[in-house]
């Protein structure tokens, strides 16, 4: 019984080491009592070939994980870790409840080219 436990365990570590995150973390949909923290995951690769068992091209297999959070306090700094590393670690704050003003910034990434808007934001 051990025996198996232990190669259950061995399995299921190796099964986890193949995904490796290629995007992220990152916070969407952040509001005064909820967020997500969203990031991308290579689990492996994707064949194609013009003859069966060919590989003229591969592409990596890709897909979103997420964890959403909700009773979370306004106003408050958050800190996430994903994997247990630098990489996977980092904070956002919920904003205010009510009419408090605070700042915020928008960034956009068309992915057509080497573009950053960055715009920071004060109600007045």
């Amino acid at each position: 019984m051990l025996r198996s436990l232990t190669l259950l365990g061995l399995l299921s570590i190796a099964a986890l080491a193949a995904d490796k995150v290629v995007g992220g973390p990152f916070v969407v949909n952040v509001a005064p009592g909820a967020a997500t923290v969203v990031w991308v995951v290579q689990s492996g690769e994707t064949k194609l070939g013009t003859a069966a068992g060919g590989a003229d091209r591969t592409a990596p297999a890709l897909h979103a994980e997420s964890s959403s959070f909700t009773g979370l306090k306004p106003g408050t700094t958050y800190y996430y870790d994903i994997n247990g590393t630098e990489d996977g670690k980092g904070s956002f704050k919920t904003p205010p409840a009510g009419t408090e003003a605070f700042d915020f910034v928008v960034y956009g990434d068309t992915r057509t080219r080497t573009i950053c808007i960055v715009a920071w934001w004060r109600p007045s």
